[in-house]
């Protein structure tokens, strides 16, 4: 599957940083939708089915680990990789399970490192075949 194929949603509440985070995914190839709350997410969620979710951890009507349990107790949705965003860092590594994301990247970030890590990421679910 190319990337042209693969449909991530990028769940941010700062305008600006979903602008840019959308923007740079797309120049990658892929197809992109966006939300800036956790209300939108779900509906763009079991709506939309996306291969990979880019998600803040706080979002302004929940925390993002909202969407993460809703889309970790769906049996067809479970295996959607979630790389989550945040300027607060786990503390450890049982907060970090907590959370319930397969990776977690501290803002603020380089555009090299979130392109490396949702490829990494699509390529380890391997569900829907190498990029």
């Amino acid at each position: 599957m190319e990337r042209r194929d693969r449909l991530i949603l990028v769940v941010e509440d700062e305008p600006g940083i979903r602008r840019f985070l959308a923007q740079l995914l797309r120049c990658e190839g892929y197809r992109v939708l966006s939300a800036g709350d956790v209300e939108s997410a779900l509906r763009a969620v079991f709506k939309d089915r996306p291969d990979l979710i880019v998600l803040d951890r706080f979002l302004p009507d929940a925390e993002g680990t909202e969407v993460c349990r809703r889309v970790r107790l769906d049996a067809a949705l479970a295996p959607t990789p979630i790389q989550m965003l945040s300027a607060c860092a786990p503390q450890d590594p049982e907060e970090q399970a907590r959370l319930a994301a397969d990776d977690y990247l501290s803002k603020p970030f380089e555009a090299e490192e979130v392109l490396s890590r949702v490829a990494g990421l699509l390529r380890d679910a391997g569900v829907r075949g190498p990029l």
